[in-house]
């Protein structure tokens, strides 16, 4: 088996920190949110690795990679059906 096979994709957000402090400079302001940069500052955003994000705090102006929410641990238990009652199941 390849390596390549196995690595993990990783993006570089220096670009984008550098682009809001440009914006910052000549419009006076930091952005609302990313998509102010775009196609001014930046051509598009990024795509980021599965079970990542772009996390972008308009009020310190700082982009990061963060962990996307894994909605799988956080969704409520579902009720069990009339069938998974009669035999048990949990």
């Amino acid at each position: 088996m390849r390596a390549d096979k196995y690595a993990v994709k990783t993006i570089d957000v220096s670009y984008l920190n550098n682009a809001v402090q440009l914006f910052n400079t000549q419009e006076g302001r930091l952005p609302k949110d990313l998509n102010e940069l775009v196609p001014n500052y930046v051509g598009k955003l990024p795509a980021t690795p599965y079970g990542t994000k772009l996390d972008y705090d308009p009020n310190t102006g700082q982009v990061k990679v963060v962990q996307a929410v894994n909605f799988a641990s956080h969704s409520r238990k579902l009720p069990k059906t009339a069938s998974q009652n009669r035999l048990g199941a949990s």
